[in-house]
């Protein structure tokens, strides 16, 4: 995962313009001689007459608003091929835009080497501030689950999975508490009356809402393996 400032990028000097917008980049890919994005923006009241011009000024060819309230846009924007994604294309890499604020961008890059890898950063570098923000090495059995997991319907299923599974403001407070007090260590390092007590909470309360986290985990944990399972090498 890797955070570009990119001058010649309109999705990113947008962002530089208007530093408290969200822009996550739905798709972006080459048609004919030009760059077609697909971003959701979420741009917190800022006029869409704003965004627009702000686009133009900062190099896009056009904009379309697909949709519109006034908190947030679905819109496509044509553009020149960026510098960057001119550099992934010509390496024939797998990469993908993810979001952009506060004047940079966070893309997803699958290199085959660290050679390869540290090639391309130091392409990029030449037009654009580059930072590594994580790095995670991957076998060849796992291509099959990046490639199921950078295709839109994947990424449709999967972000559903998530938000099914996102535990509640007191879950979250309360399934912390029990992993730094070693409620889940072998051996248990803390029941559930020293949870209450550390919670100013009952017992019952306490297992009534540990259980509803844990019902969400192992619902997560057994689609996801649905999902990827058909995809795994025997």
């Amino acid at each position: 995962m890797i955070r570009m400032k990119q001058p010649d990028c309109p999705v990113v000097r947008l962002s530089t313009y208007l530093p408290s917008i969200e822009i996550y980049i739905i798709d972006s890919r080459l048609v004919s001689n030009y760059l077609r994005v697909v971003a959701l923006i979420k741009h917190y009241e800022v006029p869409r007459k704003l965004i627009h011009e702000l686009l133009i000024k900062s190099g896009a060819k056009s904009t379309e608003f697909i949709t519109t309230s006034s908190n947030t846009s679905l819109i496509v924007i044509k553009c020149s091929p960026t510098k960057a994604f001119e550099c992934m294309c010509s390496k024939s890499l797998t990469f993908k835009p993810l979001i952009a604020k506060g004047g940079s961008e966070d893309w997803v890059v699958v290199t085959p080497s660290r050679r390869v890898a540290n090639e391309v950063l130091n392409d990029l570098r030449v037009s654009n501030e580059v930072e590594v923000i994580t790095e995670l090495s991957v076998g060849i059995k796992e291509a099959p689950i990046i490639a199921l997991l950078t295709s839109p319907e994947s990424l449709i299923r999967l972000s559903n999975l998530i938000k099914d599974s996102l535990l509640t403001n007191q879950q979250g407070v309360v399934v912390s508490k029990a992993l730094s007090m070693g409620y889940y260590s072998s051996p248990r390092e803390a029941d559930l009356g020293d949870l209450a007590r550390e919670l100013r909470l009952s017992k019952a309360a306490v297992a009534k809402v540990l259980r509803r986290a844990e019902r969400k985990a192992m619902n997560l944990v057994l689609n996801l393996t649905k999902v990827v399972k058909p995809y795994l090498s025997s």
